[in-house]
């Protein structure tokens, strides 16, 4: 009880929260300092400012995601000690009614606000510093890497000194299990004590601030019995030292925190390799390229590119920085970005964004920027800073993690108490086997192991294309029962192909003028035409009054005539599109959007564990004709559906995995079970879908249906051990057959199995 006493001394506790603390007037941090002095009532907040964080451009850079109420934000935070920090700043609300929810991420020391829409961003800031905690505002982009760093050398520093102190704490224990008794033997268990101090009071601090802040949130981590058994150990070990009789725990206590913050520090590693970064730049600019640097002719992958380089660009490359387009005319698949699923021609001093993919044969271009800053991944970090941190399913394994430190500190206890009168042991052996089990029982790998799983099944998917937004969609693949179909871009290649036309011969004449009409439509007919022919070689033709109606004509008048293009209603099949000069027609076509190539086979493979549906908005004949040419047997294959009847049917049959259109199928997506975007902007995609596949055609849908499949494994297999270790070793530790030392060797045993299991999973 002395050095219980002397502890407190040292540290005096804090006012408000009893924290032990070393701050001048006894209150640890600003949380404290302002609950302490004042109720919180009538506290006034500063009047709006005038700052240039109320800009709307400058807001756009570090809005992360736009919610229902209106925009988030994402702070780092610094002089965050105890709860109390978490209760003032999860508190927001109450003392700024433009703060609709504060999170705060406690272990990245990272606050997330969502705000109403009329929101001063200036006058957030400001309240964060007047509380006393100093916040810098974070970019989508920025990955904090640097701060990081400086907390890994922080605690590299306190595992370091238990390293040195427990391993000269070992070597004076070998003499004393080597028979070494009497006045020497003293004088080797007090040195060991004196080499223990830097550990309690230094190496050990963060342990105590995680209990404390722990038991004032109202919940048991890992920390409490941690503090718990290294509290107990050293204060048995003085006892037993000064009376000259007893167990001594110097050696397993010092070996304990050595290796329970060495397994941290390797954990959190893990964690950033496997949990985070899923979206590198090397994701699209690993790939070499030819660039021009300052007159010097290069050869360097993508994420080495820099502003003002001068890039080319070959066939098929996709661009991995935003840049400057210097060739003429040259034709883009954009649909990352733009959702078009048809090619798009750029003209010399156009902006090009990266994950463009160069359709001509080479283009010139001068580089805006670096991949890590780019548009496109800004739009996956968004995804990425979320796909985590809002999976409900990741939560229960803290809970389970809880419920086993609840039952390792209740089975200590009783042994304590029982074990004299049950077993007949002496209160020693008891308070050892206690001590061992404390010390062996490791809930962090049953916490880790399936964030682990999940981390790295996102970061796979993405390797593969397979854009993911929240860990809890692999859970959620595995429970559908039916798979369901958009028709136009998801079974057929979305872009019109020219199967027919009258007359065989079109005069150019006639093509200059359907050339010039779609010139600047969007319609996939306009470019089936212009990916035909090109673009019209008369130098210019005097359209005047052009008007389109969007889906069904495009006409305007020619020399004073009348010319258009429209959609001919009648006939089955093929789509079929006229031209006529003064309301007579002069030439018929008929276009069709193939069927992908990998369709038929992937689907009867499909076929054979899920029953599949088609749900199209495209004319009913066509859609039965496409069934008809699959011969699948399909549940459904439904035409002309609304996006509310699309929607309406998925809600009846749930649940449903559906692919679709990001926008048009936007309601449906989000009726699913699992919606899956197959086309369309990616950001804007992510909005309704789950997953956005960024490999054309549906070869990603079995990747991720495998992929969700080995997740749920390695999750089982993590878990699995980490289950069986802590019963075989907790059950080792009660009945005697190790003692604290040895559980503090095997304590790390569990969080190196969940480690091992991970990494083979990634190879």
């Amino acid at each position: 009880m002395r050095s219980v006493r002397h502890f407190a001394q040292i540290w005096p506790l804090c006012l408000y929260c009893q924290t032990p603390t070393d701050h001048s007037d006894q209150l640890c941090c600003s949380g404290c300092r302002f609950l302490f002095r004042t109720s919180g009532e009538g506290f006034k907040v500063a009047a709006p400012i005038d700052s240039p964080y109320d800009n709307e451009n400058v807001r756009l850079l570090y809005d992360f995601g736009t919610a229902e109420t209106g925009p988030r934000y994402r702070f780092a935070v610094s002089g965050l000690q105890c709860s109390s920090c978490v209760h003032i700043l999860e508190d927001l609300p109450k003392f700024l009614t433009q703060v609709v929810r504060a999170r705060l991420v406690f272990s990245r020391s990272e606050l997330y606000i969502e705000t109403t829409a009329d929101h001063s961003l200036g006058m957030i800031i400001q309240f964060l510093n007047e509380l006393g905690y100093p916040s810098r505002l974070l970019r989508v982009d920025e990955d904090r890497e640097d701060d990081f760093i400086a907390e890994d050398r922080a605690l590299l520093a306190r595992i370091a000194v238990a390293g040195a102190c427990s391993g000269n704490i070992m070597l004076f224990s070998l003499a004393i299990y080597g028979g070494l008794e009497g006045p020497l033997a003293f004088v080797f268990n007090g040195l060991s004590l004196l080499l223990f101090l830097p550990i309690l009071f230094y190496s050990a601090f963060p342990i105590y601030r995680g209990a404390w802040t722990s038991l004032r949130l109202g919940y048991l981590t890992v920390d409490g019995p941690l503090t718990a058994a290294l509290i107990l150990g050293f204060a048995a070990s003085t006892f037993n030292w000064w009376r000259g009789s007893g167990n001594i725990y110097f050696d397993s206590t010092a070996g304990f925190i050595f290796f329970i913050l060495l397994s941290r520090w390797f954990l959190k590693i893990s964690q950033r390799k496997w949990g985070q970064g899923f979206f590198s730049e090397q994701m699209f600019g690993g790939g070499f390229f030819a660039i021009s640097r300052q007159g010097v002719d290069l050869k360097l992958p993508g994420s080495e590119i820099k502003a003002g380089d001068r890039i080319t660009l070959h066939r098929h490359d996709r661009l991995p920085v935003d840049a400057l387009l210097l060739s003429d005319s040259v034709s883009f698949d954009t649909s990352w970005m733009t959702g078009e699923p048809v090619p798009r021609v750029l003209q010399s001093s156009m902006e090009v964004s990266a994950g463009y993919k160069l359709l001509s044969e080479t283009a010139q271009l001068e580089s805006l920027g670096t991949t890590k800053n780019s548009q496109l991944m800004s739009s996956l970090r968004r995804t990425e800073s979320q796909a985590l941190s809002n999976s409900e399913r990741i939560g229960k394994f803290d809970q389970a993690a809880q419920w086993l430190l609840l039952s390792v500190f209740i089975l200590s206890l009783a042994m304590v108490i029982l074990g004299p009168w049950i077993l007949s042991l002496s209160f020693d052996e008891a308070f050892s086997r206690a001590l061992g089990l404390l010390v062996v029982a490791c809930p962090c790998a049953l916490a880790f192991g399936g964030p682990l799983a999940y981390g790295l099944a996102l970061r796979q998917g993405a390797k593969e294309g397979i854009v993911i937004k929240s860990a809890d969609v692999l859970d959620r693949v595995l429970e559908c029962k039916n798979l369901v179909f958009d028709k136009t871009g998801t079974l057929t290649m979305g872009a019109l192909q020219l199967v027919h036309q009258f007359p065989s011969i079109i005069s150019e004449t006639n093509k200059n003028i359907i050339l010039a009409l779609e010139k600047h439509s969007h319609h996939p007919v306009a470019y089936a035409f212009r990916d035909l022919w090109g673009a019209p070689s008369a130098t210019h033709l005097a359209l005047e009054n052009i008007h389109e109606v969007s889906g069904k004509k495009i006409g305007a008048t020619l020399y004073g005539q009348l010319i258009s293009i429209s959609a001919n209603s009648e006939g089955s099949g093929a789509l079929s599109v006229i031209l006529q000069i003064d309301y007579q027609t002069v030439a018929t076509f008929e276009f069709e959007d193939p069927l992908r190539k990998d369709v038929q086979p992937l689907l009867k493979r499909l076929a054979q564990k899920f029953p599949l549906a088609i749900l199209s908005g495209d004319r009913q004949d066509r859609v039965t004709a496409l069934a008809d040419h699959l011969q699948l047997p399909f549940t459904v294959a439904l035409g002309a559906c609304t996006p509310s009847a699309k929607a309406e049917w998925i809600q009846k049959s749930s649940p449903s995995l559906m692919l679709g259109d990001g926008v048009n199928d936007a309601e449906a997506l989000t009726s699913a079970h699992v919606g899956i975007v197959m086309q369309g902007p990616l950001a804007q995609g992510l909005r309704f879908g789950s997953v956005y596949f960024m490999k054309p055609g549906l070869e990603s849908l079995p990747e991720l249906l495998s992929l969700a499949q080995k997740t749920k494994t390695l999750v089982q297999r993590n878990l699995a051990f980490a289950l069986l270790y802590n019963t075989v070793a907790g059950a080792a530790a009660l009945c005697g057959w190790i003692n604290p030392l040895v559980a503090a060797a095997l304590m790390p045993l569990s969080s190196l199995l969940i480690l091992a299991s991970t990494w083979e999973a990634s190879r």
